[in-house]
């Protein structure tokens, strides 16, 4: 009797650590993938405000130049 027990949790455990040990990989895994996205987002929400700047500065710069073609 000792010995099926004995053989079993040396069968029982390693699987239990590999079931536990995949379901934490998957979480990571998943982790990992949402921070990706999550900073892919912000890039492209980065890049979009860079884009508004600039056009904003050539409007800037045009207005200048106008002003200064005005005042020569």
């Amino acid at each position: 009797m000792e010995a099926i027990l004995f053989f079993s949790a040396i069968i029982l455990i390693p699987l239990l650590l590999i079931f536990l040990s995949i379901k934490m990989i998957r979480k990571q895994v998943k982790d990992v993938s949402s921070f990706k996205e999550e900073n892919q987002q912000d890039y492209d929400r980065i890049m979009e405000q860079n884009e508004k700047r600039m056009e904003l500065q050539n409007e800037i710069l045009k207005e200048l130049r106008e002003i200064k073609n005005k005042l020569d």
